[in-house]
């Protein structure tokens, strides 16, 4: 495929105050103890921060991924075990929707 002869140029500046993002995680990957969902998802909020924009960044966890948003009681009647859900989303963007 041969390249364009001239670069595609937006010269219109655009300027968002208030962004909102919805995330759809179907699996789990870690950054050491870390989803690697949310390690991004603050990299963005940090990202449209910086823009003197407000976000608001929505995830749904869904399919091999959804456990990790159960409370303990819930992860444990599903898992029929007693150690509560292993990977805690302990984050200041993160709130359960239950």
């Amino acid at each position: 495929m041969r390249a364009p002869e001239k670069p595609l140029h937006i010269d219109i500046p655009v300027k968002l105050s208030d962004v909102k993002v919805v995330f759809s995680i179907g699996a789990l990957a870690l950054e050491g103890d870390l989803l690697a969902s949310i390690f991004h998802m603050k990299l963005i909020k940090n990202d449209i921060a910086a823009w003197s924009a407000t976000s608001e960044n929505i995830a749904v966890f869904h399919t091999n991924a959804g456990h990790v948003a159960m409370h303990d009681a819930a992860y444990n009647t599903d898992r029929n075990i007693a150690t509560g859900t292993p990977t805690r989303i302990s984050s200041p963007i993160c709130r359960s929707a239950a």
